[in-house]
């Protein structure tokens, strides 16, 4: 994801679009050469993501589109006063972009883990909330994002996704089917995609007819899709890389959904994404039991 960003920065720019990107001191590889070619539409603030994002709504006050970078437990976490006051209350054009959802920064252990994010930022009025889950709906929510008139924030994974999605005429504010069967419905955003797809490729071969739905708008909720996909199948599981309390799920509870998501509680550990994925019960295996389980 983060080379999708990088290739449509340099796009907008050579294009003539005025906007700002503002990182915290990373994103080196990934802006190294929208830095160069356009110097003046870059500035690093630093260790400094409060101040960034007070930066950033004073310049969009000007008119100015801003795009924020850093990692994504830092900018939602850390900023969450500012992303209230200073950009969402006064609905400034600010597109925050958080790159490491979930646990793809799993290494460093709890500090750069983003499972909370939704959760946080879910609480704040008019904010978009945007969890692409491939590079594909990324570029597409990308430019619409450009016109969008309230603050966006992308949740983002790192990079090496797989691509899946099927709606090129995808919107903000909409879920969509990439797989449509009638018996179970997996509804999923962001990097955990991966998992479910293989999830549905085992559920499969034990002659279930699976959904697969991906919804990378969190915040609007698309409820006239989601009300008519309860309907439609005798189970919803909504499968998130996210924590059980705060995420799509939660937000979906209304609906009777089952969730599959991190439980509320932190591992003393670090480590790969994968393995923190099964340590926490949401890889392809993990998936296929539950659903195993509760359909005896």
């Amino acid at each position: 994801m983060r080379n999708t960003i990088a290739r449509k920065m340099k796009e907008y720019a050579a294009e003539g679009r005025q906007f700002i990107i503002l990182s915290a001191d990373l994103g080196y590889s990934v802006f190294d050469d929208f830095k160069a070619q356009h110097p003046d539409q870059f500035f690093n603030a630093g260790i400094a993501e409060n101040t960034m994002v007070g930066v950033a709504a004073g310049l969009a006050m000007t008119g100015r589109k801003v795009f924020i970078y850093s990692i994504a437990s830092f900018i939602s976490e850390k900023c969450f006063e500012q992303i209230r006051e200073d950009v969402c209350y006064p609905r400034l054009p600010v597109v925050i972009m958080g790159t490491g959802a979930g646990f793809a920064y799993g290494e460093a252990g709890v500090t750069h883990w983003a499972n909370e994010d939704i959760g946080c930022l879910r609480t704040i009025p008019g904010l978009t909330i945007l969890s692409p889950s491939d590079p594909i709906e990324l570029e597409i929510l990308l430019n619409e994002s450009l016109a969008h008139p309230n603050p966006v924030y992308f949740r983002l994974g790192k990079n090496g996704e797989k691509s899946f999605c099927t709606n090129k005429s995808l919107k903000i504010g909409q879920a969509y089917y990439l797989e449509e069967g009638r018996d179970v419905a997996l509804v999923a955003h962001g990097n955990i995609m991966e998992e479910v797809m293989k999830a549905r490729g085992l559920l499969k071969k034990q002659g279930l007819n699976v959904s697969v739905v991906s919804s990378p708008t969190i915040k609007p909720l698309d409820r006239p899709f989601f009300t008519k996909l309860a309907k439609d199948h005798k189970h919803v599981y909504v499968i998130e890389e996210h924590s059980e309390i705060g995420g799509l799920g939660d937000a979906l509870s209304f609906l009777g959904v089952r969730q599959i998501a991190i439980k509320d509680e932190v591992p003393n550990i670090g480590g790969s994404v994968a393995y923190l994925r099964q340590l926490m019960g949401i890889d392809a295996n993990s998936i296929y039991s539950k659903i195993q389980n509760d359909l005896r």
